[in-house]
């Protein structure tokens, strides 16, 4: 039970911090979280699965989006792990969508 209350907690914080990193409202956040966890149930997507997950997201041709994912997968994977998590994904999702951050 007192775990429970922590990662409320800690998805709180969390939350705040992308809304202070990207710009974006609270329920936007929320929203792009559970399409990334139903994409993606572990939490991490490895360079193939970003770029599907990816492609359903833009308009561009395939090929100008497989350019555009493989440049922001590796600028965005900050810890060089070869996944992106959810933070890193809404950061770069954020920058080269929005405009924002």
């Amino acid at each position: 039970m007192g775990n429970k209350v922590q990662k409320s907690s800690f998805d709180q914080k969390l939350v705040d911090k992308l809304m202070e990193e990207t710009g974006l409202e609270r329920e936007v956040i929320i929203a792009w979280r559970k399409q990334f966890l139903m994409a993606c149930p572990s939490g991490k997507m490895g360079r193939k699965d970003f770029y599907k997950f990816y492609r359903s997201l833009r308009v561009e041709s395939d090929d100008k989006v497989k350019e555009i994912a493989n440049f922001v997968f590796t600028a965005f994977d900050r810890d060089s792990n070869g996944k992106i998590d959810f933070n890193e994904f809404l950061c770069c999702y954020a920058i080269t969508s929005l405009g924002t951050m």
